[in-house]
């Protein structure tokens, strides 16, 4: 214990020390401990979270690992104060007053900051923020008609804001048997411009490079990525993504709704 000989002989370890934790699990790498006796276990308590603990820890075929080196803190203050202060969304407000300051002279809506964002429900308590306008559209156009109209025209992905929640749901709950196991990605974007306003709407447009590897097998995708951001506030929110690709080859093209 650090500082020891800080404490009286009247010190009692036994009566003072920490409790331990009730029950300690883990699940993909990640370690938990809860206080409480009764609570569910580990597996069902994390419900839909499972799946993004799951696209965190697939991302390489050796598993995580703790990165060397240290970050120090110096503070005349209790212990508990600097977790505290690391984990609590709460103390923003009362403790950062000059920078939120600074945001209400720049012009943002601090009291309505983020109030335009959708929580996907998880399960248990556990939630995502979800980015997309409710008349928001996600397209994949055929590559021998990129400049097609979804329309009249055959697309690989023509969804709506309700399919793209749709599929959403189906991954979480296992149903997406095309995706079981899910497939790893690492996706490299560049030469992110901003175009043009259409009206309150934001242009935007990228290029991108997305390998996605599963069962030894690497698929590339190589393309384009057209963005229209609507204003919500002073949060900007996707109403259209569309992926166009340069690829010529269809073999990959078969699975790759959530992919680009």
């Amino acid at each position: 214990m650090p500082g020891e000989e800080s404490y009286s002989e009247a010190f009692s370890r036994d009566e003072l020390r920490l409790a331990s934790p009730a029950q300690v699990d883990s699940y993909r790498g990640f370690i938990f401990a809860c206080l409480d006796p009764a609570a569910d276990n580990l597996y069902d308590y994390l419900a839909g979270a499972r799946e993004y603990l799951d696209l965190v820890a697939d991302q390489s075929e050796v598993g995580m690992k703790v990165v060397p080196g240290q970050q120090s803190y110096s503070a005349r203050a209790n212990w508990k104060l600097m977790p505290e202060n690391s984990v609590d969304g709460y103390h923003a407000l009362p403790v950062h007053q000059r920078y939120f300051g600074f945001l209400k002279d720049s012009g943002v809506d601090v009291k309505n900051f983020g109030a335009h964002q959708r929580a996907l429900d998880l399960g248990n308590g556990h939630a995502v923020i979800e980015m997309l306008t409710d008349d928001a559209i996600y397209q994949v156009p055929s590559t021998d008609a990129p400049e097609g109209d979804a329309r009249n025209t055959l697309y690989i992905i023509a969804d709506d804001a309700l399919r793209i929640r749709s599929r959403v749901k189906q991954l979480l709950g296992k149903l997406a048997w095309a995706e079981n196991p899910h497939s790893r990605t690492r996706r490299m974007i560049t030469n992110v411009r901003v175009v043009g306003v259409d009206g309150d709407d934001v242009l935007v447009t990228a290029n991108f490079v997305v390998h996605r590897m599963r069962y030894e097998t690497v698929d590339t995708y190589v393309g384009r990525y057209d963005y229209r951001l609507a204003h919500f506030g002073n949060t900007l929110k996707i109403r259209e993504r569309r992926a166009s690709l340069d690829n010529e080859a269809l073999r990959p093209h078969r699975e790759i709704s959530f992919i680009l």
